[in-house]
């Protein structure tokens, strides 16, 4: 564990290295200096967001070029912290799980950024609990929680969904 009171500042591409069957809690500041490789390794990071508001999957290997596979980095974001923003063309060949109180984000359409979105060949499948999905969200918290996926655009053949539920639009 890392304390609150510890900056991990990831200067000059440093990078933290996590082998199988380590995990570390990062509880205080976090400093990253651009959209680069920052996590490898087979470990898990768990990111507090007193630490940094938001995570990008680019951090744990994603390229975003339309061209290479980044699921498992986008994944390993999304095990990481509640909030993941996209940015980029990110190709996925298999679903992607969003985990319960855990946020999709892409860069809003019109922002000078670059805007975000997800190509799938073959199928794209979302789950989780209570998913929050453009504004619509489970109003009772009946899930325990909900996530969100906004301002991200999807290119795909098929897209399933079968545990997402629309319960309210707000």
């Amino acid at each position: 564990t890392i304390p609150a009171n510890i900056v991990l500042d990831f200067q000059f591409r440093g990078a933290l290295d996590l082998d199988a069957g380590v995990t570390v809690a990062a509880n205080g500041p976090l400093v990253i200096h651009g959209l680069y490789r920052v996590f490898y390794g087979t470990g898990v990071i768990n990111i507090s967001t007193r630490s940094i508001p938001e995570v990008f999957p680019q951090w744990w290997g994603a390229v975003g070029d339309d061209v290479n596979d980044d699921k498992a980095a986008i994944d390993a974001a999304l095990a990481a912290h509640v909030h993941v923003r996209l940015s980029g063309t990110h190709r996925v060949s298999s679903s992607i799980t969003l985990p319960q109180s855990r946020s999709l984000h892409g860069t809003p359409a019109g922002n000078s950024q670059v805007h975000a979105k997800l190509v799938a060949n073959g199928t794209l499948g979302f789950s989780g609990n209570a998913l929050l999905l453009a504004g619509v969200r489970d109003p009772l918290g009946s899930q325990g929680g909900y996530g969100s996926i906004t301002n991200i655009e999807f290119r795909v053949k098929d897209v399933t969904n079968t545990s997402m539920q629309v319960l309210d639009i707000v």
